[in-house]
């Protein structure tokens, strides 16, 4: 009976020394990784068959986007093409406008400074022959008041002159009046007695002569101005028109000249696109 006790106290032990031997040890490893091998298979059986699909329908839809670039492409060019040739004309327009304001603008002035030149002159003259009027008026009052005869009332008038505006000139077309009546053979107006009215008549007939001057002068001043002013109203007329047109060619600023920057995405690889697009 002890021999058998002891033999059955042995068994495992014996069992458990043959289950640990070297051999046993790699036979077991190798069924470990055989088995972890196994299952790593399936799972990588798994994620390259999702992969592949990914792929399949990554590619597709690539190829539509592809297609859809190249029409893109296609409508940038012509419509680059068409605003190019948008630009040259406007360019063109722009230039041509540019000279048509210029030479506007020059006409403007150049109206506007003959305008001051003519209204100037018309002042100096209308002063003259308003001067000379005034003159003449004084004069004739004056001699018709004394009983001056001809010699007396020029020296009267001469008299005048140094104090009155526009009696030189009353003087002069006066002498005039006398040198023109002598070359037609005329009586000596020097001879004429002052009841006989002769230089009293010359000065009111210088008067009349003066004032239809005047009056002529005011009158060619008003159409002159208005004349000026419908040309400066035209010429204002063609300068804003010109310069709006101008304005409707400039181009409008764009509000981005560069195109927009790519998203990130578009730097990782299709593997690594796709493992992004798998996780949770």
């Amino acid at each position: 009976m002890a021999p058998r006790a002891a033999l059955l106290a042995l068994a495992p032990w014996v069992a458990s020394s043959a289950e640990v031997t070297p051999v046993q040890q790699v036979l077991n490893m190798l069924n470990d990784m055989k088995a972890k091998g196994e299952r790593s298979l399936v799972v990588e059986k798994k994620v390259f068959a999702d992969y592949s699909e990914w792929v399949d329908d990554e590619t597709t839809k690539l190829s539509q986007e592809i297609q859809t670039g190249k029409s893109t492409i296609s409508k940038l060019t012509a419509f680059i093409e068409k605003a190019e040739s948008d630009v040259d004309q406007l360019r063109s327009g722009i230039s041509k406008l540019d000279g048509e304001i210029a030479t506007n603008e020059a006409d403007k002035k150049a109206a506007l400074a003959l305008r001051e030149e003519e209204h100037a002159e018309y002042v100096k003259v209308s002063s003259d022959y308003q001067e000379s009027v005034d003159a003449l008026a004084m004069a004739i009052q004056t001699l018709k008041n004394q009983n001056y005869d001809r010699p007396q009332a020029m020296l009267q008038l001469q008299k005048m002159a140094g104090n009155v505006k526009g009696m030189r000139h009353v003087l002069a077309a006066l002498l005039e009046e006398d040198s023109q009546t002598q070359t037609h053979g005329a009586p000596d107006v020097a001879a004429y007695e002052f009841q006989s009215g002769g230089i009293i008549e010359v000065l009111e007939k210088l008067q009349d002569k003066f004032q239809k001057e005047l009056a002529e002068t005011e009158n060619a001043e008003a159409n002159a101005a208005h004349a000026h002013d419908l040309e400066v109203l035209h010429l204002s007329n063609l300068l804003s028109e010109s310069r709006a047109d101008r304005q409707e060619k400039l181009p409008s600023r764009p509000s981005a000249l560069a195109s927009p920057k790519p998203p990130r995405e578009t730097w990782l690889t299709p593997r690594q696109t796709w493992q992004r697009t798998r996780r949770p």
